[in-house]
């Protein structure tokens, strides 16, 4: 069957997303994310491409983009098999990264593109994975607000206008949040491969879909991905459950997390990790006693249960 063919003439912009083959992990570290918009970074300069937001989910990516004298393909192109041979690279794999070639979606209505920047930046809290947009550490959302410097290849300044400014974003991104703002007529981030335009009449009185899909209980993926982001640790290490008198705290928060976050049974969750249901059923109390000499452990605890 002939692939659709995409609308990418320059100045045209798009809702870019991919995901991990099998449902794999993309994003694993801090590190891979890091390499990752390091290669965002060079898609300006290399092919005219205009980056205004973007989203690292630990299995997929959002991008919001304006297309180059090039098109969208060379851009995708690069940034997908440079991030594929890292991954593959530092990760041990041998094939394909992604799930297939990237889908996209042209944007021509303006409250839609509005709209589309809250779905992005609102993807972590609506996974469950930080419970405010502010503590998620890889969206292109501190840009926007100042809360760290923007990089001279993410442009902002064309959302913000539109929104009037950084205090009307945030006004809006919490409207989205709880649920009081609507997304406009025919808004939908996952129906990517076709053209969104202004519709001429609404096509029936009803509301449209909300920014975002949460996703609860949490899939596996994500439920390490919250681990290793509010432990700072890659999930390689928090796997390594310790010996003797230096127990690893980082395993037993594993324990504890993974079916309050999955919904899995303990027995099931024993068995993928090799250990008793009594294990995982005394998770809790070990943790609280590691906490009287490790201050971290009760940190991890605080965020985690802040996601429940």
């Amino acid at each position: 069957m002939p692939r659709t063919p995409r609308l990418d003439e320059p100045g045209s912009r798009h809702h870019l997303m991919n995901r991990g083959a099998r449902r794999q992990v993309l994003f694993h570290s801090d590190q891979a994310c890091i390499e990752f918009i390091e290669l965002l970074a060079e898609l300006p300069r290399r092919y005219g491409l205009r980056i205004h937001g973007y989203a690292l989910m630990p299995n997929h990516f959002h991008l919001m983009v304006q297309s180059g004298p090039t098109g969208l393909a060379p851009a995708m192109q690069y940034l997908q098999a440079q991030y594929s041979r890292k991954l593959n690279r530092v990760s041990g794999w041998d094939g394909p990264v992604w799930r297939a070639r990237y889908r996209s979606q042209a944007v021509v209505s303006e409250p839609y593109w509005i709209h589309l920047l809250a779905y992005l930046h609102l993807n972590p809290v609506q996974a469950r994975l930080v419970p405010h947009e502010d503590q998620a550490l890889w969206t292109s959302h501190a840009a926007y607000t100042g809360r760290s410097p923007r990089p001279d290849w993410l442009q902002t300044r064309e959302l913000l206008a539109m929104f009037g400014s950084v205090e009307a974003y945030r006004d809006y991104l919490r409207e989205v949040r709880i649920g009081r703002q609507k997304g406009p007529e025919g808004f939908d981030p996952e129906g990517l491969g076709q053209s969104v335009v202004p519709a001429p009449e609404p096509a029936a009185e009803r509301d449209p879909p909300r920014a975002g899909r949460a996703t609860w209980p949490m899939g596996e993926d994500e439920a390490w991905f919250a681990l290793a982001t509010v432990t700072g640790l890659p999930r390689e290490e928090i796997q390594v459950r310790g010996r003797g008198l230096a127990p690893n705290p980082a395993w037993w928060l594993a324990l504890w997390w993974l079916p309050r976050a999955t919904g899995q049974a303990q027995a099931e969750l024993g068995r993928a990790l090799g250990v008793q249901p009594s294990t995982i059923s005394r998770s809790r109390t070990n943790l609280l006693d590691l906490a009287k000499d490790d201050p971290r452990v009760a940190r991890w605890l605080e965020r985690l249960e802040g996601l429940l």
